[in-house]
Parts: C-alpha cells; structure tokens; sequence
C-alpha cells in the first residue's frame, strides 16, 4: 500500500501532462476543452498539496511537477499564441517576465537541484490569474486579464529573483 500511496501525487501530475497533450486535439475554449483545462489546473493545486499530507514529498516529484507545468505551459502557448491576437506591447511585457522566470529557474536549479519556481504565495496567486485568464476572456476579452495578470506575475518575478541574492 505504501508503495501506490507515494504514487498518488507522481500519477496526479502525469495526468495534467496527458490532459495537456488532450487539449490539442480539442477545440479551443469549447466546453470540453474548458473541461480538460481546468482538471489540468486542478490537479496542478493538489498534488503538491497530497504530497504533503501523505509525507511524500520527493525531489523527483518537485522536479516532475515543474516539468507538468512546463509542458502544460508551453501546450496552452501552441493553442492560445494563434486564438488571442495579442498586440505587440503585450508580447515585450510577456517576453520581460519570460527572462525573468527563465533565470530564476535556472538560479532554483543551480541552488537547489530542481526544476521549477519556488512555491512561495506570490507565485501560486500569480499563476492561478494566468490561469483563469483564457476563461476570463469569455466574458471581458483577453487583454484585461492579462494585464492584470502580467502586473503580478512581473512582481512575483521579480520577488523570487530577489529571494536568490
């Protein structure tokens, strides 16, 4: 039994990477797609948080998460990138943040041994508004709440660079 139970948050991960590849297939922002994005968002919150109340936590499990997350970013980047038009100021202010988080994985790394950002309460509130922002634009449009989002994220960033001095 203990050996499924250190599973359990290895298995939540796995499936935010299939769920990722899934939403590929799907059409943007339609219901089913909404469906898969947010159980991909879902499993994203709790299989840190099962880690922790099973006493499981592990290295590669830190480092699996960061790599779901990568690969969930970089899938929701493929399907959102042609679906929003984005004017060209919102791209520097995206690709500042991008250079940002960059070093700041690679600092974590070279620190730590994992790949991924710090856990810290900026982070999660920053991403949790990335996150809801494509379901956000069904209802004010993309812009706004990424904006928003942008604008906590560049200050979380910068936070967790900060962290590293």
């Amino acid at each position: 039994m203990s050996i499924l139970k250190g599973c359990i948050p290895n298995i939540l991960t796995s499936f935010r990477i299939a769920g990722a590849f899934l939403l590929l297939f799907l059409t943007p922002m339609s219901m089913e797609f909404l469906g898969v994005y947010l159980l991909c968002g879902v499993s994203d919150m709790i299989d840190g948080w099962v880690a922790r109340k099973l006493h499981v936590e592990s290295r590669f499990g830190a480092s699996f998460d960061g790599f779901a997350d990568l690969v969930f970013i970089l899938v929701c980047l493929v399907i959102f990138i042609p679906y929003f038009l984005l004017p060209i100021w919102l791209w520097i202010f995206a690709a500042v943040i991008f250079g940002m988080k960059l070093l700041s994985l690679c600092l974590r790394y070279k620190k730590e041994g994992v790949i991924g950002f710090s856990s810290s309460k900026m982070n999660k509130f920053a991403g949790a508004l990335l996150f809801i922002s494509p379901v956000a634009a069904c209802f004010v449009g993309i812009i706004p709440p990424l904006v928003i989002a942008g604008l906590v994220c560049l200050v979380s960033a910068f936070l967790e660079l900060k962290s590293f001095r």
